[in-house]
């Protein structure tokens, strides 16, 4: 059985953060590699015309909302 234990930021331990966090990244990593698979059979099916480029380096774009949010 799988449950879910709730914590609040900033008041739950560090070890709960730390895999709250964990968890959150494989959920990303899991969403790009479904991107990729995605975008993989496009462009294989497409052939050669018009490929579409997938960027999965998020370190501008998390500088650009970071910057947007300090503003």
């Amino acid at each position: 059985m799988q449950s879910t234990i709730w914590g609040v930021l900033g008041y739950a331990g560090h070890d709960h953060m730390a895999n709250s966090f964990a968890q959150r990244r494989e959920q990303i990593i899991g969403d790009c590699c479904r991107l990729k698979t995605d975008v993989d059979h496009y462009n294989e099916i497409r052939g050669d015309e018009d490929v579409i480029q997938l960027v999965l380096d998020f370190s501008e774009d998390v500088a650009e909302r970071e910057i947007a949010r300090a503003a």
